[in-house]
């Protein structure tokens, strides 16, 4: 019984990152539409600080992934888009600031976004290599 409530943890695990994924995704097309328009700058600025929330919400999703799975390649795959995620992130990220570059920088601007994004990257990192470490 216990590998079967394994295996229901792990799918929906995997469930709740590819819903966290494909939220973001979801963010990054409003955010490409309205980005845009300079007039848009302060929707903008509210989606760029949802879309911080959503990748911290998919980075624990993910990292919960890897600690329920037990398929090297599953991880190694889960990693691989992980990745891929993060350049995602900071890329968008740097264009905003640049879109941004003639405007004044917030306070919430500076510190919520890129904080979280900092964080997140050396978190994840360092999650990924214990989790690696313990299951090697």
């Amino acid at each position: 019984m216990e590998e079967t409530e394994t295996t229901m943890d792990f799918v929906e695990s995997k469930r709740k990152r590819s819903t966290q994924k494909a939220l973001m995704t979801k963010l990054y097309n409003e955010l490409e539409k309205n980005i845009l328009s300079r007039d848009n700058i302060d929707h903008v600025k509210v989606l760029l600080q949802k879309l911080c929330e959503r990748f911290e919400q998919f980075k624990n999703a993910h990292v919960r992934c890897l600690e329920l799975c037990s398929v090297p390649d599953v991880a190694a795959n889960f990693e691989l888009t992980y990745k891929n995620c993060i350049q995602n992130f900071v890329k968008f990220r740097e264009r905003f600031s640049q879109w941004t570059a003639t405007d004044e920088k917030t306070p919430e601007e500076d510190d919520a976004c890129s904080v979280a994004s900092r964080i997140s990257s050396a978190s994840s990192e360092s999650a990924i290599s214990a989790l690696r470490k313990a299951k090697a």
